[in-house]
Formats: structure tokens, C-alpha cells, sequence
């Protein structure tokens, strides 16, 4: 995966900052970010490789302002939002009908919802926004010298994207020019952990007050997803975020619920218990949440891939981006990409020449010592049988196009023959025995016995943002170009006849971040799109989100962190929740681009952002072992 070096394409960056001015937070500001975030990883760059890791930052720095200024009114929409659940202000509610008249501020009191009629200003930097629902905690009392109201405000108009409210105060004057009392919005009918996790917070306690609920199967993972909170969450899918689950605290005598264990729980909000909190603050956020009161073991559901995750131990190196690995058949092989950790930053650009390996069988690792060529970021790493072959890759904004080969066994590096390419953008895959390279004007094949290159007929599409990879015993390789401009161009290069096939793909060029993996006899990319190479042929199909970070083929399945493709079927599963990541980030198990290899037998995956931080990234990993075979290919 290599970007294209066209002088007139488009700054990432500058793109990037101006998709987030205009986005409408925070659903569609989540959506866009993660595509930019995908794309970029997909799409490395020519000016350095490491800008990829800058432009993440300027994301993840811009989103956390958006939704910071939302939360505290600072940042305006440019429209209202609707809640996730799309809900808005019914005579089904619950709760007697809303009021369509501003009442009297004597109807506000503790424990009501109120909207605001105009933006009004709380505290000193606190605005509520026009229609905006906020939480009455106390009041009227004294404060400031003046009868006061003190509100908890939930960002993001009432969309419920924040799992904790901001509070501040307004006088009891301006609540009568500015509130109307609003009725919260319950949902009918039977109701289940999806139907309460998608409305706020505030109108949680609301409709259901201290009656006991009981739902499942669920399960619990750990994740610090609002300040108050239990970092503890209940979901039915087994990732948790606070647009699909539900903090929860556990009554006296109830035992937890194991991280991906399964279980119906009984329980219910505003804890009479919760009065014992410290103050108004925390009194609301005890009330806000699940009170577990008993739990029973739940057979896991259909939708989940039966298996288990255990965490590798640490390897003797840092965590890295822009790596690669590759499965010898008893090891699983890392090398290239950027090194980081607590003292030295993915900013520093450290591009170590060695690697590790690990052997899942001892749950050992082991040092890969210094190739003789410099390291670089995103080369091509393949297995050749008796070798691992690693080519081209980036070293600051130059293009690679010089490998070397290490023998597992005499644990020792050599160099390989150079090679005939011209060119940029250097992208390999390992197909009928050798590794063939395309770059920007050249294509050539490395046979390792001989050391011997064999220079090829040039691709015949454009350059720019590439992806390669191998189905139907061909290679195959997606031109996205700029990332802007149609079209999307692919191009098939038959091993036994040496000639190249190419053609337009059905896809719209600004998704250059999606994944095309080779899958047996076909390509599929993420979005549901599979491709024939022999018969050239492109079909629609339903995606499986979750298949694009660290994605394997498995001779059946297309695997990765967090769901399962079965292709024979069309059916998409998810995994069990994973490992939670090494300490300081033990509080999530998220995994953004890692690395990952099938064994025939178990997924093995490493390192990957968490999210919480792009200045560095953990070097832990993890392996999945399913209960069923998924077939002997490796990945």
C-alpha cells in the first residue's frame, strides 16, 4: 500500500481540516474522521511517510475541539440534531405530553427536563443552545447572590453523543425568559439494552426510575468512556461505546461479569443508593447509570464467532507503525514501520532496521536482528518457503528499491540481488514463487533461489494511493490516483501469459481508504464489492464492518480484529471482545491498523493504535483461537 507522488494532489491535511469545518458534529464528524484516518493509513505519502501520523493528529486534535466545544456550547451546528435513536418530542412519550408553551419558572425543580427557547449562557463559558434538553439537578437556591437553577447540559444538541453532561448554573430570571419544561422521550414497547442506550442519559432515570429491568444476552468490557462513570459497560454486541451501551455499577454480593462472558442481567436506574454520593454532581451520574442487582450465565448468541483471545506476552521492541507481518509456519515475523513508545515518539521517526518473531506455540519471542539495509516504513514483507524477503518501503519521502532476505533458521540476513525498477510507490506481493514490485513507471519479479530479478511489462494504469494483492493465482492491483478524481483504476497481471488486464472499478475514488483483500479465487473489498480477476467481473454486495482492520484470509473466512466473513455464506459474525491493551491504555481494546497473520489454526495480532493516543502505540498482541476450523491458508 504506497501513496502516489502527483505534485498537484491535493494536501491531506489541508483536506482533512477542511472536511471538519464543515462537518455537522459529532455523528457525521465520527464517520468522516474515521474514513479520513482510514484512508491516510491506506494511502501513506510521498512527502514523508510519516505525515500520515501527523494528519491523524490534526484529526483527532480537531475532532476532540469539535466535540469539546460542543459539549460546552462553544462550537455552534450548523443544524439541530436529532437523537441516535432518530426520536424527537411525541405524545407516545411516556411521560404526559410536552408542553407547547413557555410555563412558568415555578415548574422547574429538581429532577425535570427543560429546554432552551434561545441560546443562554451558564456559568462563564457554558452555552445552552436554542432546543437544546438540559437535566434541572437543583434549585432554586441561592448562588452568586441570586436564586439560581443548577443544570446538567449534554453537548451535541439532544443527540446523547456525550456519556456525561457539563454543569453550570443560570438565575432563576433567566430560566423564566429562556426554559420551557420538556417531557422525556421513553421508548414503547418492549425494551431492550440498544432501546435505553439510545436515549440520553438524563431521560434514562427518567422513564424508568427504580423499576427493575431485565434484558440480554450481554456481556461487559472495560472502557473509560465518560468522567463519573463506571468504567465498567454492558452491550449486546460486545464492544461497548456510549452509543450502544450502558454504564454499570453492581449491587452488594453481585459478582461481575467476566470480560467476554455472557450473561442476562436485572437491574435499574436511579438507585435509591445513589443519595449516598458526595455531591449533586456525582449524584446524578450514580442514578444515570445501570444498577446490576443479579446476573445469570447467558449462552453467547448466533452473531458472535465461538473462540477465545489470550494476550502475547511483550516483545523485545517498541510498538510500531507502518510494520508488516508475515507467518513462516511456526512464527509469526515483524519488521519495518516507525518505532514509538513512552520516551520516544512516532514524531521522531524511528525506523528500526530489526524486528521480532513470535511462536505461539511457546508464547515466545524472539529478537530479528538488524537487516544490512536501512529500515523504512510500509516495504513489502512476504514469505518465500525458506526466507523472509522484505523490499522497497519509504525512508523520509524517497522511495525504496533494495530488499534483503533473513533465514529464520541461521537466524541471518542477506542482501538481494538489485533490482531493474525505476520509479516511486514500490508495492509487492509474493505470488507462483516470486515477489513481484510495481512502482510508478516499472514492474519486476524476484526469484529468491536464483536472486535473479526479471523485468515485466509496466502497469498500465495510473499511479497514485495503490493497493496490491494476489487472487486466482494473479496479481492484482487498485489505482486510486489523487483520491479525488474518477476514475478508480485496477489492473490484473497474469503470471503464465505475462500480460496485464485493466479496467475501471465501481467505487467512488474518495473511498481510497477501503481494504481490497485477495480471498481464494476473488478480491473483496470492505464495502461489500468482490472482484473475478479471471473473468473481470465486479459484484455488489452487503459489507461486514470489522473486516478491515487487520484483515486475513483464512481459506474460507476473511478475519479480522473484531468480526468474521465467511464468504461461503455471506455470513458476518463478530469476534469475541479482545484483550484489553497494555497499560496506559488497559482501559479500551480497540486495535486501529495492526498487523495481523493467520497460522491455519489461530490469529495472531499486534500492536495497532488504541485511539486514545497517536503519539505512540502499545506492543502488545493477542491471538484468537476459534472453536471451528476456518480453513489452512495463512494470512
Amino acid at each position: 500500500m504506497v501513496n502516489g507522488s502527483d505534485a498537484d494532489r491535493p494536501d491531506p491535511i489541508d483536506a482533512a481540516f477542511a472536511a471538519l469545518r464543515t462537518l455537522s458534529p459529532p455523528a457525521g464528524a465520527a464517520e468522516r474522521i474515521r474514513q479520513r484516518v482510514a484512508a491516510t493509513e491506506q494511502r501513506a505519502t510521498t512527502r514523508t511517510p510519516f505525515r500520515f501520523l501527523a494528519l491523524a493528529a490534526a484529526i483527532v486534535a480537531a475532532a476532540g475541539a469539535i466535540a469539546v466545544g460542543s459539549s460546552l456550547g462553544l462550537v455552534t451546528p450548523d443544524r439541530a440534531f436529532e437523537s441516535s435513536a432518530g426520536l424527537t418530542e411525541s405524545p407516545r412519550s411516556a411521560g404526559p405530553s410536552s408542553s407547547q408553551s413557555p410555563e412558568l419558572s415555578t415548574a422547574l425543580a429538581p429532577g425535570r427536563l427543560a429546554r432552551a427557547t434561545r441560546d443562554v449562557q451558564i456559568a462563564s463559558i457554558v452555552t445552552v443552545l436554542k432546543g437544546q434538553t438540559v437535566y434541572i439537578v437543583e434549585g432554586p437556591i441561592l448562588h452568586a447572590g441570586a436564586p439560581s437553577f443548577r443544570l446538567q447540559v449534554f453537548g451535541g444538541g439532544d443527540g446523547g453523543y456525550f456519556p456525561a453532561g457539563v454543569f453550570g448554573w443560570i438565575t432563576q430570571a433567566m430560566a423564566d425568559d429562556s426554559l420551557i419544561i420538556r417531557n422525556p422521550v421513553c421508548p414503547n414497547g418492549p425494551t431492550t439494552l440498544l432501546d435505553i442506550a439510545a436515549i440520553q442519559p438524563h431521560e434514562r432515570m427518567l422513564c424508568f426510575g427504580d423499576r427493575e429491568l431485565s434484558f440480554g444476552p450481554v456481556t461487559a468490557s472495560t472502557a473509560s468512556l465518560g468522567p463519573g462513570l463506571s468504567d465498567r459497560w454492558l452491550s449486546t454486541e460486545g464492544d461497548a461505546d456510549y452509543l450502544t451501551g450502558l454504564p454499570y455499577l453492581l449491587a452488594p454480593s453481585v459478582p461481575d461479569i467476566e470480560d467476554g462472558a455472557w450473561a442476562m442481567v436485572t437491574g435499574h436506574f436511579n438507585d435509591p443508593a445513589s443519595a449516598d454520593c458526595d455531591n449533586a454532581d456525582q449524584v446524578v451520574f450514580c442514578r444515570e447509570q445501570f444498577h446490576v442487582t443479579a446476573t445469570a450465565p447467558a449462552a453467547m448468541p448466533e452473531f458472535v464467532l465461538p473462540g477465545t483471545w489470550r494476550p502475547t506476552p511483550l516483545p523485545p521492541i517498541d510498538g510500531r507503525t507502518g510494520h508488516r507481518m508475515v507467518w513462516t509456519g511456526t512464527e509469526a515475523v515483524i519488521w519495518g514501520g516507525s518505532s514509538s513508545s513512552r520516551d520516544q515518539s512516532v514524531f521522531d521517526g524511528i525506523l528500526p532496521a530489526g524486528g521480532a518473531a513470535y511462536d505461539p506455540v511457546t508464547d515466545r519471542w524472539r529478537l530479528v536482528p538488524d537487516a544490512p539495509i536501512p529500515g523504512r516504513f510500509e516495504p513489502a514483507v512476504v514469505w518465500t518457503g525458506s526466507e523472509v524477503v522484505v523490499f522497497g518501503g519509504w525512508v523520509g519521502d524517497q522511495t525504496r528499491l533494495d530488499g534483503a532476505a533473513w533465514d529464520p533458521t541461521t537466524n541471518r540476513w542477506r542482501t538481494i540481488a538489485s533490482s531493474p525498477l525505476t520509479g516511486k510507490e514500490a508495492a509487492g506481493a509474493w505470488l507462483a514463487g516470486r515477489l513481484y514490485v510495481v512502482t510508478s513507471d516499472s514492474t519486476a519479479a524476484y526469484d529468491p533461489a536464483s536472486d535473479q530479478w526479471t523485468t515485466l511489462p509496466a502497469l498500465p494504469i495510473r499511479a497514485g494511493w495503490r493497493t496490491v494483492t494476489v487472487a486466482a493465482d494473479r496479481l492484482f492491483v487498485v489505482a486510486f490516483g489523487d483520491g479525488a478524481t474518477p476514475p478508480v483504476d485496477w489492473a490484473v497481471f497474469n503470471p503464465t501469459t505475462l500480460t496485464w488486464r485493466h479496467g475501471t472499478v465501481p467505487i467512488d475514488p474518495l473511498q481510497a481508504g477501503v481494504r481490497f483483500t485477495g480471498a481464494g479465487d476473488r478480491v473483496v473489498v470492505e464495502t461489500g464489492l468482490t472482484f473475478d480477476p479471471v473473468q473481470e467481473t465486479w459484484k455488489p454486495g452487503v459489507a461486514c464492518h470489522g473486516t478491515s482492520a487487520g484483515t486475513v484470509w483464512t481459506g474460507s473466512v476473511l478475519l479480522g480484529v473484531t468480526a468474521a466473513w465467511d464468504l461461503r455464506t455471506g455470513e458476518c459474525k463478530d469476534l469475541p471482545p479482545s484483550p484489553r491493551r497494555q497499560a496506559p491504555f488497559d482501559d479500551t481494546n480497540g486495535r486501529e491498523f495492526p498487523v495481523a497473520v493467520w497460522t491455519g489454526r489461530q490469529y495472531i495480532t499486534w500492536s495497532g493504535g488504541t485511539g486514545a493516543d497517536i503519539v505512540w502505540v502499545p506492543k502488545d498482541g493477542a491471538v484468537f483461537t476459534p472453536a471451528n476450523d476456518l480453513g489452512p491458508c495463512c494470512g
